[in-house]
């Protein structure tokens, strides 16, 4: 049986997630918006806070792995320039994230 993990965020977290839930379904939908820590309500609470850094991030507490690498994120847009693959990346970024929502409890 698959052990299932519970993962601890902040009020604010959960909030920036759905955020990027948001972000990422837009690109999903083929409405292209750069996919950077500029565009990422994650990275705003997170990386681009002064002295900032991704190890509080709750994708980077999952994956234990800086700037969301081993996400579908990771090679949004870099990789290839074909919108019909990055619509799929998208796609599969969106079911992570929301999975991540779904498995995340509030801090007490």
């Amino acid at each position: 049986m698959k052990k299932e993990y519970t993962l601890y965020i902040t009020t604010a977290d959960r909030k920036a997630l759905k955020g990027s839930i948001k972000a990422w379904e837009k690109r999903a939908a083929g409405e292209y918006k750069d996919a950077t820590i500029n565009n990422c309500p994650l990275c705003e609470i997170h990386l681009m806070r002064p002295g900032g850094n991704c190890v509080q991030c709750p994708v980077m507490a999952w994956t234990g792995k800086l700037l969301c690498s081993g996400t579908p994120a990771a090679v949004y847009g870099i990789v290839s320039t074909s919108q019909k693959i990055n619509i799929r990346r998208a796609k599969k970024e969106v079911t992570f994230l929301k999975d991540l929502l779904k498995r995340s409890r509030n801090m007490k």
